[in-house]
């Protein structure tokens, strides 16, 4: 009896193992039929707040890509936006997802032009042609930015350095 019981409590730990390399292969398996190709990426602005960015682009197309800078609603996260971020990567565009501030304008503005700095020295980023789409909150402060005129500034700071990204 005692040989029956010890046979029945290692059973379970099998299951539980078999379990997880089922899943660890399957895993695995699926990163390797994943279309798109993700790039985790951390930015600094000015004040040395550092904000998170994520590129999610098509792994069936060659660079450079056509860019879309994505800002989500309000209380969201870039973690949040998968359906969105996937559908237009699908396009063959590179989609960038902004962590960005949901509470200060300035902060987002100083963000962006970070972002903007970031694209201009990679090459998979094609910088003349940038698609912006928000959503809620992040409409609003892509609207407000655009209409502030310091995008603007900036793109004539830049293009008197040589280096690209128009905007307006």
């Amino acid at each position: 009896m005692s040989k029956s019981r010890s046979l029945a409590a290692r059973f379970p730990t099998f299951l539980v193992m078999l379990g997880a390399a089922v899943l660890a292969g399957a895993l695995f398996w699926a990163k390797g039929r994943d279309p798109f190709e993700r790039d985790w990426f951390t930015l600094k602005i000015p004040s040395g707040e550092k904000f998170e960015c994520v590129r999610v682009s098509p792994r069936a197309t060659a660079p450079p890509w056509p860019i879309v800078l994505y800002f989500h609603g309000a209380n969201g996260t870039i973690l949040g936006s998968g359906d969105e971020v996937r559908q237009m990567a699908e396009m063959g565009l590179a989609v960038v997802a902004v962590e960005y501030s949901q509470t200060n304008q300035g902060k987002f503005g100083e963000q962006v032009i970070a972002l903007q700095e970031y694209l201009v020295r990679h090459a998979w980023a094609d910088t003349n042609r940038i698609a912006w789409v928000g959503m809620s909150l992040g409409a609003q402060r892509t609207l407000a930015l655009l209409s502030s005129g310091t995008l603007q500034d900036n793109a004539r700071k830049r293009r008197a350095r040589g280096r690209g990204i128009g905007v307006g």
